[in-house]
């Protein structure tokens, strides 16, 4: 069934609008979207995160994509982050990826990225950590992308100028 379901991942820096662009993307075409795990696991999280934490999350957020396959029939599903985002977390902050979340990369196939714009305002919450680096990030983001000769399409302006650009690229 895997095959036959084109995914989509948003990825981008911290408060760029990936989630509110994936449910509105989910919402336009009718078709279920994966949540961002992170915050569902930092929110119930009591201490400081640890590089085992993000490992956690990163196989929390395999699972929930996992299952959202195995239960649609649509034709889209729409994924809030995906191991892109792990990466950039883990090399940040721990100067490192581990190998299972590289060799996962490397296997997981999604028709499309979409890299979101840092250029909307900023909203702060107790899980975001970097507020001024948000165009430092974006450009990772951007040259992991291209690197790794990843199809992506970056969105910028609005929500609804948003969607209608990845109306258009798919």
């Amino acid at each position: 069934m895997e095959r036959s379901i084109k995914k989509v991942a948003i990825v981008g820096a911290e408060c760029t609008g990936k989630s509110l662009l994936t449910e509105a993307l989910a919402n336009h075409f009718g078709c279920p979207y994966v949540p961002e795990f992170a915050r569902e696991y930092l929110g119930k999280l009591n201490l400081p995160y640890t590089a085992l934490d993000v490992q956690a999350i990163a196989r929390g957020q395999l699972s929930l994509e996992d299952e959202a396959v195995a239960n649609t029939g649509s034709p889209y599903l729409f994924c809030d982050t995906n191991l892109w985002v792990i990466k950039v977390w883990m090399d940040n902050s721990y100067k490192a990826t581990p190998e299972w979340i590289e060799q996962e990369i490397q296997q997981r196939q999604y028709h499309l990225h979409i890299l979101t714009d840092y250029n909307i305002p900023y909203e702060n919450d107790s899980l975001r950590e970097h507020p001024n680096e948000r165009q430092h990030f974006t450009e990772i983001y951007r040259n992991l992308l291209e690197n790794h000769k990843v199809p992506y399409v970056y969105v910028k302006g609005c929500l609804e100028e948003r969607v209608k650009q990845v109306q258009a690229a798919l």
